[in-house]
């Protein structure tokens, strides 16, 4: 590469299934994930992925180290490996950039058996198949039977909570979300079952969690009526998505709170209190603050979050500012920006948590009538959109599903009123076409049209919208673009199932309505990950392995030792036997050549070494070599400092290892080795480091390669080791700056840094996949 070529690094590693990219340095990582109808040869998003850190961890979860069992989507019957029904893979690129990136891969569903090469035919299977993804040499198949778990898991009754007393007790707060878990109740029960056989260590015996829904806590959101209103054509994505919540846990046999006044909340989230995780919104947030809570749940929230969280916005937005200004990070002080949840894949920078579509269990025989329903329950959001409509309305009859409905002289419209579950799948099922109109944004119900085997159709949004010129997004903090009204579908699922179209160009609109009448009907569809057995898969993964509460402290690593011979009863293990005081100690047979190794199983993230070498006289450390090593033989690094007693502190390694190697030219005795570490999730040996394009965003950098920004690497990257591996670096600087685009090679002086400069961030909360910057 040369010097000072312009752009960002990103991680990314070599593996069948999964990619890791570094941009500014940017970190990608592809995962393999159950998609049905890919737009793209590029793998899909990154929804979840369960991969353990160590091999000692692998198998006390029952997990495999090989994930060539991953299986198809077949219905409602889901087998996935047991190393991850989503797998990250990582990939390089010598593209030139200069900044630094985390990824995950993107990918457009084209509709296509699993079992075929990946293309686009004309027709979907009648049922969702797992697609072929580039990165997979083979196309695994299901096994006749599951594989059983040891022990058999015992699994709750949905109607346990639905009944119980607090979901009464709740009165109209809880009564949407009741009626939807009594709709759903079979089919989460049967998509539970299904996942108990693949992935049995996902599921617990009454861990508790405390739920606070803030949007329904009268005292948090005045006047916003939120349980009352979905009854009368209200939103309804923020509470489909708390109810798919409460489903999953508690059929994941977790032990729920669900707490909806301050009050309770104050007497619940007591000093004594032993949750897993805490989970709330925005609006609980301040539940939380009014409380003084913050402090002892900071690394146990998780925050479901409609439009996405991204750290530039947090710390430029006044709202959430820090009331400290000396303070690094907002006044809630969370530990990552993973713990915001959110209802799409909308940033790299957070965790997706999403919701559940239930396939119908019955479809309608017959063939569907040449209508179309119009997706919003307010007549006032065809306002600007009337030639749009009318255009559908000249080829289909249109129904619409208002809360009120003024009859038009323009274009006629049979208005059925709000509708329940059942009649309006009903409705969607006898129909063709679902029509977007631009809004509501991101909501459930284009999925819901899929499942019921109707095309959905948007508008697509030139330019783009975001909170610079849509008032709607102008007080969220977020800078993302949206180009449509579910960007998700625009971009993951291909026709025969979703249409983007220019709603001012009428011909392109009745070009597609004309498709939609030609073709035959359509079978259900829902993507695996929007599925209820994807939606448990995907939160139990998250709970059983998203730890922030020690995620960021160092511990002791564990290993296995050996030597290249050993005295008497001094054997390799003694070094690393936990004897703090290095009383017993390894020692080599008397030798011209001495050796002594640590394996770590696998890469690990290490951030310090401390080894205690006994010494003769004669001997000096200077005449040993230290090494730690990655897996596939490179070393990182040699240096170290020692005293005289021979003791050798390495600290800020900050590095990927596997194996810690002393070397000695005589005898060699090692009293005490310590290896430390901090947990990162996903698996950090996923990681390779690749570049991105100046003023390109880690996301887009890893998005090119058909990788997906993976911010939880980020730790890994933002190091000048990481940098000089790919960059000649004129100097090298941490800053405290507030920009999002570090770590970065400078191409040209600007805020302060000389052209060539290295430069990471001291701010790690600003580590970020959607920050670029030109001349970075």
């Amino acid at each position: 590469m040369a010097v000072g070529s312009p752009g960002s690094i990103a991680n990314s590693k070599k593996c069948r299934f999964s990619f890791i990219v570094l941009c500014f340095l940017a970190i990608c990582a592809s995962y393999f994930v159950y998609h049905g109808n890919y737009k793209s040869s590029q793998s899909s998003l990154m929804l979840y992925t369960d991969m353990s850190e160590t091999a000692d961890s692998q198998k006390d979860d029952g997990l495999r180290d090989n994930i060539d069992n991953a299986v198809t989507n077949k219905g409602d019957d889901v087998a996935v490996s047991d190393e991850g029904t989503i797998v990250e893979h990582v990939s390089t690129s010598s593209s030139p950039t200069a900044q630094a990136t985390t990824t995950r891969r993107t990918t457009k569903p084209t509709t296509k058996p699993a079992t075929k090469p990946m293309t686009k035919p004309t027709t979907k299977p009648t049922t969702p198949t797992q697609p072929t993804t580039p990165t997979r040499p083979t196309t695994p198949t299901r096994p006749t039977t599951p594989p059983q778990p040891t022990t058999p898991v015992v699994l709750k009754k949905l109607k346990d909570l639905y009944d119980s007393d607090m979901m009464i007790n709740q009165g109209i707060k809880m009564k949407w979300i009741r009626n939807r878990m009594k709709a759903m109740e079979s089919t989460w029960e049967k998509a539970a079952r299904n996942l108990s056989h693949y992935r049995p260590f996902l599921f617990v015996k009454d861990k508790p969690i405390l739920l606070f829904p803030g949007l329904v806590v009268d005292t948090l959101c005045t006047g916003c009526y939120f349980a009352e209103n979905a009854f009368k054509g209200g939103p309804l994505g923020e509470l489909v998505q708390w109810t798919d919540l409460m489903s999953s846990l508690h059929l994941l046999g977790y032990k729920i709170n669900v707490v909806t006044t301050e009050q309770k909340l104050q007497l619940t989230a007591n000093p004594g209190s032993n949750f897993v995780v805490v989970m709330t919104d925005y609006l609980g947030m301040r539940g939380f603050q009014n409380k003084g809570l913050f402090n002892r749940f900071k690394c146990k929230f998780r925050i479901l979050d409609t439009f996405g969280t991204e750290p530039m916005d947090v710390f430029t937005a006044p709202d959430y500012r820090p009331h400290n200004t000396d303070a690094y990070f907002t006044s809630w002080k969370f530990r990552s920006f993973k713990q915001f949840w959110n209802l799409y894949p909308h940033t790299n920078d957070n965790s997706f948590l999403g919701f559940a579509m239930e396939m119908p269990e019955q479809v309608h025989s017959g063939k569907k009538a040449n209508q179309a329903v119009i997706y919003g329950k307010q007549e006032g959001y065809m306002s600007g959109r009337e030639a749009y409509v009318k255009a559908i309305g000249e080829k289909l009859e249109l129904h619409s599903t208002f809360s009120t409905y003024s009859s038009r002289s323009d274009v006629h419209i049979v208005n059925h009123g709000i509708l329940g579950h059942e009649d309006l799948s009903n409705l969607l099922q006898s129909s063709k076409l679902f029509i977007g109109l631009g809004f509501p944004y991101e909501g459930p119900g284009p999925l819901e049209a899929l499942a019921n085997g109707c095309t959905y159709i948007q508008p697509k949004f030139v330019p783009p919208r975001n909170k610079d010129n849509e008032r709607f997004f102008g007080n969220k903090p977020t800078s993302r673009f949206v180009t449509s009204q579910s960007p998700y579908l625009e971009q993951y699922v291909d026709a025969p199932y979703v249409y983007t179209v220019d709603a001012n160009d009428l011909s392109a609109v009745k070009e597609v309505v004309d498709k939609v009448i030609s073709r035959g009907d359509l079978p259900p569809y829902i993507p695996y990950e929007f599925t209820q057995q994807g939606m448990m898969d995907r939160v139990g993964t998250y709970i059983k392995y998203q730890d922030f509460c020690r995620g960021t402290d160092n511990y002791r690593k564990s290993a296995t030792a050996s030597a290249s011979s050993y005295h008497a009863d001094h054997p390799a293990g003694q070094a690393i036997d936990d004897d703090p005081k290095g009383e017993t100690c390894y020692q080599s047979e008397v030798s011209s050549q001495s050796w002594w190794e640590a394996d770590l199983g696998s890469d690990q993230f290490i951030t310090e070494l401390v080894i205690q070498l006994k010494l003769s006289e004669e001997e000096s450390v200077k005449s040993m070599t230290i090494s730690v090593r990655k897996s596939d033989g490179s070393t990182i690094s040699n240096k170290f400092t020692a005293d005289e007693s021979g003791k050798i502190s390495w600290m800020d390694i900050r590095a990927l290892a596997s194996f810690i190697k002393i070397e000695s030219p005589q005898q060699l005795v090692v009293c005490n080795v310590d290896i430390f570490g901090q947990r990162i999730w996903p698996k950090p040996s996923l990681l390779e480091i690749v570049q991105s394009d100046s003023d390109q965003s880690c996301s887009d950098a890893c998005s090119k390669h058909k990788l997906v920004c993976e911010s939880s690497y980020f730790p890994l990257v933002n190091t000048f080791q990481a940098l000089k591996s790919k960059f000649t670096c004129k100097e090298t600087q941490e800053t405290g700056k507030y920009m999002n685009v570090f770590p970065s090679y400078i191409q040209s002086e600007d805020n302060g840094f000389v052209a060539g400069s290295c430069v990471t961030t001291k701010i790690n909360e600003l580590l970020s996949c959607s920050g670029h910057h030109h001349g970075y």
